[in-house]
């Protein structure tokens, strides 16, 4: 297996064991799902997503023997690399991104396959094709700025813009955190951004990889022969 589907394959198996786990602990509805659906029922909740987020944030001791780097020891920072090889920024980037490419193609391409594979997500994408869908377009423009656990309650705002619209706006989608910012923004896509949370500083994109983007939350990934 390449090291990017052995970084997926653990991935997969630590978010659909402990984490699922802990975060059950704290939401009932979670609790309840079955195993084998409690990822899926979530990516395509952002409600419930938000709170698994959340509840992450506020309870992140709990989950010390998750974040741990290849030597056990634990992991305190987003972007120090964890045992999976993978950031924490870069986990969250993928969860985000799937959740919205799953909204995306809900709302403007019902009629796309629902469940993504571990295949499909790591094949490369052509630059342009005539089968590509609505949801897909707009995935494809906005997936560079799919970065933080904030923007899921976005989405369904998100879902609104076209891929112009995005290519245009850029990088300063980051900059609004609430939906009434990023309404203006979008009424206005050449009016000046006042950053909806100053202290966090300038928006950046956690460290990138070679490897093409693949969905922590596919089909539980078979292990490394």
């Amino acid at each position: 297996m390449t090291d990017t589907a052995t970084a997926v394959f653990r991935i997969n198996g630590t978010l659909q064991g402990p984490v699922v786990d802990i975060l059950g602990q704290f939401l009932p509805e979670l609790k309840a799902l079955p195993r084998d659906q409690a990822y899926d029922r979530t990516l395509d909740d952002l409600d419930l997503l938000t709170r698994c987020f959340q509840i992450f944030r506020r309870e992140r001791p709990r989950f010390r023997y998750v974040l741990v780097d290849e030597r056990r020891r634990p992991v305190a920072e987003d972007n120090v690399p964890l045992s999976c090889g993978r950031t924490l920024a870069e986990v969250i980037a993928m969860v985000v991104r799937t959740a919205a490419k799953r909204y995306f193609r809900r709302k403007l391409s019902p009629g796309a396959a629902r469940a993504e594979t571990l295949a499909a997500e790591a094949a490369p994408q052509p630059a342009k094709s005539a089968s590509r869908s609505p949801a897909d377009e707009l995935y494809d423009a906005i997936k560079a700025y799919l970065l933080h656990e904030w923007q899921v309650p976005l989405v369904p705002a998100y879902s609104e813009m076209n891929p112009a619209l995005v290519r245009r706006i850029g990088a300063k989608i980051l900059d609004c955190r609430e939906p009434e910012s990023l309404a203006r923004l979008i009424a206005d896509p050449d009016s000046p951004v006042a950053n909806d949370n100053p202290s966090a500083g300038p928006a950046t994109q956690p460290t990138t990889f070679a490897a093409p983007f693949v969905s922590p939350f596919a089909p539980t990934a078979r292990a490394p022969a």
